[in-house]
């Protein structure tokens, strides 16, 4: 199951209408957000999450990274397989043993995998910045700690951009 195909459109942010309303207070704070480690996006259904979000594609300084989360991402593997793979869209050549680890049939724990990738990332030259869209659907304590495992030790060079519908 750990060699299954990808969604790649899940690594697409959506496509900025023509009519859409500019909010460019909005999108000014969360520019001044990727200063730090974790910018987070909270708001109910509708709101303009995702669509602010993709704004901060063209807005950025930094290259944007864009994973939408789906309910299969609470299993943890899974999850990193994404995660992994959206980062590897800006950078191809890099992450190759966090890569190989999560093909393998018997993949080492998460938190592992997590381990090596925090190292893997150390190592980037260029800021990145991850956009991880819908983490409500996420709803998995591993998934969680996973993801606290990455912010504890977040390298300098990523910068981590949550979207939600609850904090």
């Amino acid at each position: 199951a750990m060699s299954s195909p990808l969604l790649a459109t899940r690594f697409f942010a959506p496509r900025l209408r023509a009519d859409a309303v500019a909010r460019p207070r909005l999108l000014k704070r969360l520019l001044a957000g990727l200063d730090g480690k974790l910018t987070l996006v909270a708001a109910p259904a509708g709101f303009g999450k995702s669509t602010l979000l993709a704004a901060l594609l063209t807005a950025s300084p930094w290259p944007v990274a864009w994973l939408s989360l789906a309910a299969e991402d609470q299993q943890p593997l899974h999850f990193l397989r994404y995660l992994v793979a959206a980062l590897q869209r800006l950078c191809p050549a890099r992450l190759t043993v966090t890569s190989q680890l999560l093909q393998l049939p018997d993949a080492p724990p998460p938190e592992r995998v997590m381990l090596q990738l925090l190292n893997e990332l150390a190592a980037l030259d260029e800021h990145l910045v991850l956009v991880l869209d819908d983490y409500h659907l996420t709803d998995n304590r591993v998934v969680d700690n996973l993801l606290q495992q990455l912010l504890e030790q977040l390298p300098p060079t990523l910068t981590l951009v949550i979207a939600t519908r609850e904090d």
